[in-house]
């Protein structure tokens, strides 16, 4: 989404909700900002960062393997947004890491 996008959206927010466009550019940019990791993309975990959380030796031995075992994998990003068959929601709510 570039510039004119987003502010155009922005707009859109501001006058539907009845809040200021400082706010409602702030919401734009939180859902589709640069950085928001879009359904598709492939990714890898970042296990530098993970192990030098403070709270690394507090995690379950389950997951601190799985970090470990999958340092070079490479993932596809899927959100869960699926209950019984159905789409639960239109937010990003949960990211889902797909072996590729």
């Amino acid at each position: 989404m570039n510039r004119k996008e987003r502010r155009a959206k922005a707009k859109e927010i501001a006058k539907k909700n009845g809040i200021s466009f400082s706010r409602a550019k702030n919401i734009v940019e939180y859902n589709y900002g640069k950085n928001t990791i879009q359904e598709g993309m492939k990714v890898k975990l970042n296990v530098k960062q993970i192990k030098s959380h403070p709270d690394w030796w507090k995690l379950r031995p389950e997951y601190k393997k799985f970090v470990e075992d999958n340092e070079n994998t490479v993932f596809t990003v899927e959100y869960d947004r699926y209950e019984d068959g159905k789409l639960k929601s239109n937010n990003n709510s949960m990211v889902c890491l797909k072996e590729d």
